[in-house]
């Protein structure tokens, strides 16, 4: 995500803050956001070497626990779902994935 920033120095006048605004918002791409933002846990938890699939309120009691989390799959759909194991995976990983589901013989 495209930051404005203005650190030990000078504030803009109007019109560069105008103009940095309106470049952040050209620079911004939602795809590359989101791919940003789901690969953030698992830098996490390997930086930290902690697990995401807990989820827990403000006084530790687990709320739920995704065994495979976060990398797993959803088959089927609503009623009949079942959650798989999977393994990380790229956005072109996913697309080949949707291909061969949508156009197999």
């Amino acid at each position: 995500m495209p930051v404005v920033e203005y650190v030990n120095q000078p504030l803009p006048d109007r019109e560069e803050f105008r103009r940095a605004l309106r470049e952040a918002r050209e620079a911004y791409d939602p795809l590359e956001e989101l791919l940003r933002l789901h690969s953030e846990p698992g830098a996490y938890e390997r930086q930290y070497q902690l697990s995401s699939d807990y989820y827990q309120q403000a006084d530790n009691s687990l709320i739920l626990k995704l065994t495979t989390f976060p990398h797993h799959k959803h088959i089927g759909k609503a009623e009949g779902e079942q959650v798989e194991l999977s393994w990380p995976s790229s956005f072109a990983d996913v697309l080949r994935e949707v291909d061969s589901l949508l156009y197999s013989a």
